[in-house]
């Protein structure tokens, strides 16, 4: 298992969870390979999120990420900070969505370089849209995601119920489907290890949604490699 497709597993996976707040593990190969840690407050229309290395090896690279998205309603994104601490990669990222004139506007903090580029009125960034999806609102269908510059397309399908076992308990769940496509012939933009792997067309997930807007499991499945999300604890 390469360094790239553990962290795109993770990436994959960081920013499902809605609950006020959760803890996440993920494991894979039957090792627990990174925590996940998420913050909701719906009265400040905000979402925090941390990505933290819990195995560091040529397999499994340091990673000690934090995102903070701002959005209003219908989460629609007003804002995205990435403060990115990777290995050979340090840097704070500021993406703000203008969408009354149909724009985004990113700012990078290490070489103060500003790039603008066109959204479509449903935008999403991705943590924004996967919180979308886990209130249970989001119908079967086509959505505009904002790909660091890029318009993907996210293919969503609901599916059953199910009810899921993990470490935080038994829940009842509905269970969704999720694939990616970005525009052909155009290689995607890279700003952080997260949204530039959890953007992946040759990967498929599986996302288990509870009460609570809390995602309860997810599975992604990509070139033969699974890896699973366990909720070890959250406070609705």
């Amino acid at each position: 298992m390469t360094a790239l497709r553990f962290w795109l597993v993770l990436l994959q996976l960081s920013g499902l969870a809605w609950a006020s707040n959760a803890e996440y593990v993920l494991k894979a190969y039957g090792l627990k390979i990174a925590r996940l840690q998420i913050n909701h407050d719906e009265k400040k229309h905000s979402i925090t999120v941390s990505a933290n290395s819990l195995v560091t090896n040529k397999l499994f690279p340091q990673l000690n990420n934090h995102y903070l998205i701002k959005y209003r309603e219908n989460y629609q994104p007003e804002s995205l900070t990435r403060i990115i601490r990777q290995k050979h990669l340090s840097d704070t990222v500021v993406t703000e969505f203008d969408f009354e004139k149909g724009l985004a506007i990113s700012t990078r903090k290490s070489d103060g370089s500003v790039s603008s580029y066109t959204i479509k009125s449903g935008t999403r960034d991705v943590f924004s849209f996967l919180a979308f999806v886990s209130t249970g609102k989001a119908a079967s269908g086509n959505y505009a995601l904002d790909g660091n510059g890029l318009t993907w397309t996210a293919l969503l399908q609901e599916k059953q119920y199910e009810a899921i076992k993990c470490t935080a308990g038994k829940f009842q769940t509905r269970r969704y489907a999720l694939q990616l496509r970005k525009p052909s012939g155009v290689k995607a933009p890279y700003v952080d290890m997260v949204t530039h792997n959890i953007l992946s067309e040759d990967g498929n997930m599986i996302l288990w949604v509870g009460e609570n807007k809390l995602l309860v499991s997810a599975s992604v499945k990509r070139r033969g490699i699974t890896t699973t999300w366990d909720l070890v604890k959250f406070e609705p």
